[in-house]
């Protein structure tokens, strides 16, 4: 394709090129017009929270760093789960009103200067399943929180799990209970530093405990 030297006079106006009569023009005169090349528009996903970033104990697997447990438990008891086979959490019933105390992977985008954080920002709901060996058993729970270095703050509404509004009014001994709170229940948002959920009623007893999750 032969280049084209010419030069336009002009003065300060404003004017209109109709870019189409131009291409004509040059195609009619033999030469080759070839549209530029536009890039395509740039599409930024949306930001996706990774599948069951809010299970705690799911499917036999115990996704938290630990716990502050006053007895040791075992995580990988050999019974049935709610929908599988297990393993689940044994709590073994050595004292009364015995507590399990669990604390997130570590966080340093939270408060808690030790890197202790979970952020219930996309979830709703917490649910638990619970297996009794005795009846009359009742159960409460409690989120804490941190602030800089001081840790272990009591956050929200100390909850009785054990609602019809939540699951069984009566927990059933030999069999999984299963509770769904509402998080606005226990009126806590943002960062968690732990929670606990603790034996009540007729205590203490083995209990087994399976599929914890925020939804």
């Amino acid at each position: 394709m032969a280049n084209i030297n010419f030069t336009v006079p002009y003065t300060f106006a404003t004017f209109t090129v109709d870019v189409t009569l131009v291409a004509n023009a040059l195609t009619a005169a033999g030469y080759t017009v070839t549209a530029p090349q536009v890039a395509p528009p740039v599409v930024i996903p949306p930001v996706v929270l990774p599948a069951g970033n809010g299970a705690v104990f799911v499917n036999g697997k115990y996704n938290w760093a630990g716990d502050w447990n006053a007895v040791p438990f075992n995580y990988v008891y050999p019974d049935h789960g709610v929908t599988g086979p297990g393993p689940v959490i044994s709590m073994p019933g050595s004292q009364a009103f015995e507590y399990w105390l669990p604390y997130p992977p570590n966080n340093v985008a939270g408060p808690a200067t030790n890197g202790v954080n979970f952020d219930l920002t996309p979830f709703t709901k917490f649910t638990i399943s619970i297996k009794p060996t005795v009846a009359g058993a009742t159960a409460q729970m409690q989120f804490f929180k941190s602030s800089g270095g001081v840790n272990d703050i009591d956050y929200g509404n100390m909850l009785n799990l054990t609602q019809a509004k939540y699951g069984p009014a009566t927990m059933v001994a030999g069999q999984w209970n299963t509770y769904t709170i509402p998080l606005t229940d226990f009126a806590v948002s943002g960062w968690i530093y732990k929670f606990i959920v603790q034996q009540q009623g007729v205590t203490p007893q083995a209990w087994e405990i399976d599929q914890v999750e925020f939804l």
